[in-house]
């Protein structure tokens, strides 16, 4: 009997169609500026009231930054698995501790990322066009 992580660790982008998933990946590219900005600014308001936090908080963009940049080559890639994700998850929590970022404000960080993600897949209207399948498929692999 396989473990949830070991069926976690077969998901790959390949269940998404090739056009689509170098389409997401094309659009994410191109928001990515975006994505990083509106995440970080979301992130702000929720603790807004705490200097040392909000410095911090900036100091992490260039994170942000990196993990929207990530995902569209792994997105385009059908090899690329969910593994491959966690790792740079790891990654990204070591620096953020590192900053003196605290670990609630690190998965804050990545959730507001995330959210504003798949609000831009929304917008153009590709959580239309997928599947109740392949849009799970991309959620598991971003970790939404």
């Amino acid at each position: 009997m396989s473990t949830q992580r070991e069926k976690d660790d077969t998901k790959t982008t390949k269940d998404l169609p090739q056009q689509l998933r170098t389409r997401v990946a094309d659009h994410l590219e191109a928001r990515a500026e975006f994505i990083e900005h509106a995440s970080t600014e979301r992130h702000i308001e929720l603790i807004k009231d705490e200097e040392e936090e909000l410095t911090i908080i900036r100091s992490v963009a260039d994170q942000h930054q990196a993990v929207v940049q990530r995902i569209p080559s792994d997105i385009r890639s059908p090899k690329a698995s969910i593994d491959d994700y966690r790792l740079f998850g790891k990654m990204f929590a070591t620096t953020a501790v590192e900053r003196r970022l605290s670990l609630r404000d690190a998965i804050d960080g990545l959730l507001f990322l995330k959210s504003e993600m798949m609000r831009e897949l929304a917008v153009e209207g590709f959580l239309l066009e997928m599947s109740s399948a392949e849009l799970s498929s991309l959620m598991d692999f971003i970790g939404t």
